[in-house]
């Protein structure tokens, strides 16, 4: 009979605990929205929030206790804009401060563009110059090669004629000749012809023309 009884005490006893656990859920699950109402009445009463209560004493419509009390005073309106009154002096100074740098920073930001494009256009011109420098150097050497040309021309034609011509003859022209010019048709002639029309010269001429033709030869080698 003992043995009976025991089975049944221990399911009642089981029942309760499992009865009680479920309570205890309950009044948890219960709790918030108890304190969310009290926590709305008050405020309602305090006239923080207006409220038009139904039958229950809740907002009307669809809103849930939750939303009526996380939502005090709400009008349905947007967020307000931050209204300058309300910024204190700091924060005023602070506002202009960062308007005139911003301003400053454009103003300097335009300036180095002007002095770029400044900049970039007398590059050009610059490269333009150089490129017309470039073309007329180009231009004077081959005038100076022609002028040159033209002239050693007229040297081998010199050095023929004075070639031809007697010794004295040769020699008195070479008398009347400017030194350089003596110079350079010498240094194209023969030595012997040249040696032939020196020994009629006058000795002092002949020994500037011998030095010169030294020194031309000296610096044609190095």
């Amino acid at each position: 009979m003992r043995l009976r009884i025991l089975p049944l005490i221990l399911f009642f006893a089981f029942t309760s605990i499992v009865v009680k656990v479920f309570d205890v859920i309950v009044e948890k699950a219960n709790a918030p929205s108890d304190k969310l109402v009290s926590q709305f009445e008050a405020l309602a009463q305090e006239g923080e929030i207006e409220v038009e209560e139904g039958e229950e004493g809740l907002p009307d419509g669809d809103s849930t206790e939750e939303e009526a009390v996380l939502s005090p005073g709400y009008s349905g309106a947007g967020p307000k804009e931050l209204e300058v009154t309300n910024m204190t002096e700091m924060e005023r100074n602070l506002l202009e401060n960062l308007a005139n740098r911003r301003k400053e920073l454009e103003d300097w930001s335009k300036s180095i563009a002007m002095k770029e494009n400044i900049l970039n256009a007398t590059e050009k011109k610059i490269n333009h110059k150089m490129d017309e420098l470039k073309e007329l150097k180009q231009e004077i050497s081959r005038l100076l090669e022609e002028y040159n040309e033209k002239e050693n021309k007229k040297i081998i034609r010199l050095v023929k004629i004075y070639e031809n011509m007697k010794p004295q003859n040769a020699a008195q022209v070479f008398e009347s000749m400017d030194i350089q010019i003596i110079v350079e048709i010498a240094g194209k002639m023969k030595e012997a012809n040249l040696a032939k029309i020196m020994d009629k010269m006058n000795v002092e001429k002949a020994k500037v023309i011998t030095e010169k033709l030294a020194m031309q030869r000296k610096l044609s080698v190095n």
